[in-house]
């Protein structure tokens, strides 16, 4: 059995859970949680450089092609599909590029290949690592060409990184 005592705790229990725990203005905040989306979009982007093929002295009276090699480079978005072109340049002279010193054209050819047996028009097609990524240029004066006049020979070839 319940004593007069025990009533009144009950009660004055009861009451203080009314007035205060139920109130609003004393009510704990119920946290409310929701994501949030982060995103950024990765754009397929690439640079391109190459460093100039100098085939240092060419010696119009040699029996030997004289060659050289150089590279391109150029960084892209991993896994995004390149390849790298070549333009025939400015002294184009029948099926050979020339460097030229006023009008005098100094054949030479680049190639694709150390063996120096494919004309580089167009690489072959090659998927972009994290880094730099490499196309190597392999160039080569035919020996033979003696009639040159000294000096200092050039052309310009654009390199295109197509992706």
């Amino acid at each position: 059995m319940m004593n007069r005592t025990s009533k009144i705790v009950l009660t004055t229990s009861a009451m203080f859970l009314a007035l205060f725990v139920g109130r609003p203005d004393n009510a704990q905040a119920v946290p409310l949680a929701n994501t949030v989306t982060v995103q950024v979009h990765v754009a397929k982007a690439c640079t391109i450089s190459a460093a100039t093929l100098d085939f240092i002295t060419y010696d119009p009276t040699s029996t030997t092609d004289l060659t050289a090699q150089s590279d391109i480079t150029f960084t892209c978005t991993v896994g995004t599909p390149v390849t790298v072109s070549l333009d025939n340049g400015h002294n184009l002279n029948g099926s050979m590029r020339g460097m030229a010193i006023g009008t005098n054209i100094l054949p030479y050819q680049i190639y694709t290949d150390s063996t120096r047996n494919n004309v580089f028009v167009t690489s072959a097609n090659q998927i972009a690592t994290a880094g730099n990524n490499t196309v190597t240029m392999y160039g080569k004066i035919p020996a033979g060409t003696t009639s040159v006049i000294a000096g200092e020979y050039q052309d310009l070839v654009t390199a295109t990184l197509n992706f």
